[in-house]
């Protein structure tokens, strides 16, 4: 893993930023990543929000805080408030990022050869590379050997760099379906995106880590995902 993510049980310590709401008569955190309006928040149970045991004292709603409390299950008991500034990024929900075409030089022939390597099961990801005479696709696989017979069947290889990929395809296979791992209502993105050298990375942001998606997770290699957990372990020491 790239970052160490700890689990979070009921009755664990947790911190987490966000707006302090009421909806339907229940208190609650709209988390700092969440940009709909207060109005149109609707629920609590969402995977940017939380509910509170009570709104902390001396504090106005709407204000962005940093809570500190005890996380029972369904809500978050107040322990310390700290006042917050904006934050200067805040991730967006996102979905799967669309890839570009390939070059118009290509034609069909570009996107056949695309559509056979993925299902062969070794195209990893691809992007395009754009050069004075001759724009290029590269394209990362698990299996080199059979995406150059593929590509050079279709007299294409000008076109197409061919590199072997840091994941294999198992690998990317468990990556994708992490998200669908995790509880409804807690999810709150997924996406996955391509570097500069092709290579697919897995985004995640959920409401919080639970132990099977920390577990899965560190089964893959450091890199291939991220996830971003809005309750965070106040402190990896447990009782």
């Amino acid at each position: 893993m790239t970052a160490t993510l700890t689990p979070v049980r009921a009755g664990d310590a947790v911190t987490a930023v966000g707006r302090l709401i009421v909806c339907q008569g229940q208190p609650g955190l709209l988390l700092a990543h969440d940009r709909v309006p207060v109005e149109q928040v609707g629920s609590l149970d969402r995977a940017a929000a939380v509910a509170l045991s009570r709104l902390p004292d001396g504090v106005a709603l709407g204000n962005l805080v940093r809570i500190t409390g005890r996380w029972d299950g369904r809500r978050l008991s107040a322990t310390e408030v700290i006042s917050e500034e904006e934050p200067a990024i805040r991730p967006s929900a996102v979905g799967a990022v669309p890839l570009p075409d390939p070059p118009k030089s290509l034609s069909g022939a570009g996107s056949q050869i695309l559509r056979e390597l993925d299902q062969a099961g070794i195209l990893s990801g691809r992007r395009m590379e754009f050069h004075p005479l001759r724009d290029t696709v590269l394209v990362t696989v698990s299996d080199p050997h059979r995406a150059h017979e593929i590509v050079d069947r279709h007299a294409a290889p000008e076109h197409f760099t061919v590199r072997r990929s840091m994941w294999t395809s198992e690998q990317l296979r468990r990556a994708r379906k992490l998200a669908l791992s995790v509880p409804e209502g807690e999810l709150f993105s997924a996406g996955e995106s391509y570097d500069e050298h092709a290579e697919a990375h897995i985004t995640i942001s959920v409401k919080l880590a639970r132990e099977a998606l920390v577990a899965a997770m560190a089964d893959l290699p450091s890199g291939l995902v991220s996830i971003t957990s809005f309750l965070r372990a106040a402190t990896p020491e447990r009782g």
